[in-house]
Parts: C-alpha cells; sequence; structure tokens
C-alpha cells in the first residue's frame, strides 16, 4: 500500500472512532462533574462499546465445496491397506490457510492424497475420491507426470481397487 492509501485508511479510522471519543468524553466529564472519578469505573462489557470498535475476529474462509467425509474415509482405509502391506507412504495436504490477512499456500495443486514409496523404489500415487468425486484437470496433469515418469498413479473410490494394483505390483 502506498503513502496516500494508508493514509485515507487511517483518516477512516479515526472518522469511525469520532463517535465513540465524543461519547467517552462526555462520560467522563459528567463523572467528573458529579465528583467521581472517572477512571474508577467498571471496564465497559461488550454490549457497551460501540459496535465498530469491538474487536473483530476474521471470519475464518472455508472453501465453497466442502470435503466430503466418505473421501476421508477412503483415505483412511487406503493407509491400512498400505500398512498391512508395509509400504511406506504419507498424507499429502495440498490448500491454502489464512494468516491474518495473508494467504498461505502450501503442496503441490493437483497432487494426489496419498505419496508413497514401493519396495521396488516406484513412486505411488494414490487419489482418492468419493463415489461421486471427480478428478480435476489439474490433477489429471499430475496423474500424467507419475504414470510418464514410471510411477504408479492410483485412482480409488475403495480400498480393495488399491489392493488390486498393490498386488499386481509387488509380484
Amino acid at each position: 500500500m502506498n503513502r496516500i492509501v494508508k493514509a485515507a485508511v487511517e483518516r477512516d479510522k479515526i472518522r469511525k472512532q469520532g463517535p465513540a471519543l465524543a461519547d467517552l468524553i462526555g462520560r467522563m466529564s459528567k463523572a467528573k462533574a458529579e465528583g467521581r472519578n472517572p477512571w474508577d469505573e467498571k471496564p465497559a462489557t461488550a454490549s457497551s462499546i460501540p459496535p465498530h470498535l469491538r474487536p473483530t475476529v476474521p471470519e475464518p474462509r472455508l472453501s465453497k465445496k466442502a470435503k466430503s467425509q466418505p473421501e476421508n474415509k477412503v483415505v483412511q482405509a487406503c493407509f491400512q491397506v498400505l500398512k498391512a502391506h508395509g509400504i511406506f507412504a504419507w498424507r499429502n495436504n495440498t490448500g491454502c490457510a489464512w494468516i491474518g490477512n495473508r494467504p498461505i499456500r502450501y503442496g503441490l495443486p493437483g497432487s494426489a492424497d496419498i505419496l508413497g514409496l514401493l519396495p521396488n523404489g516406484r513412486f505411488l500415487a494414490v487419489e482418492c475420491k468419493s463415489a461421486k468425486g471427480t478428478q480435476s484437470n489439474v490433477q489429471k496433469t499430475f496423474e500424467e507426470n507419475i504414470t510418464r515418469n514410471n510411477g504408479i498413479y492410483v485412482l480409488v473410490r475403495d480400498a480393495s481397487k488399491l489392493e488390486e494394483v498393490l498386488r499386481d505390483c509387488l509380484r
């Protein structure tokens, strides 16, 4: 933000606080006129503070498409299958988190839900979908990159599909 914009923002903040400050000064003057110490009064309650001066907690920014519970269950079931086969694998989260007003992006967009290494050294990527879930274009590109480089990419809607693929790969 440049200097002029910052000054305008500060000016607007002061204008919004003007009525509340005038009210505070009025209450302090009244308390002094009545012979009371204005600083000994009870602290203000949330309802006595004007709305524009109340501390606000930013609303969490949620994606419009919430994660479905069935997809999470598929991920958990896949981890059980991988553990049973002794395969080194980890959860691969991608997304965006907000710290204050700053977005912090993490992970590679489109990458699979589970990444791992097979005992023979091949790379494994497991994309878990619910019954109605579909791959995005970015996920399809990630799949092409994995298969082009001799990795194994599996799109599963049920852990039994992963079990079949692993039986074929581990022979």
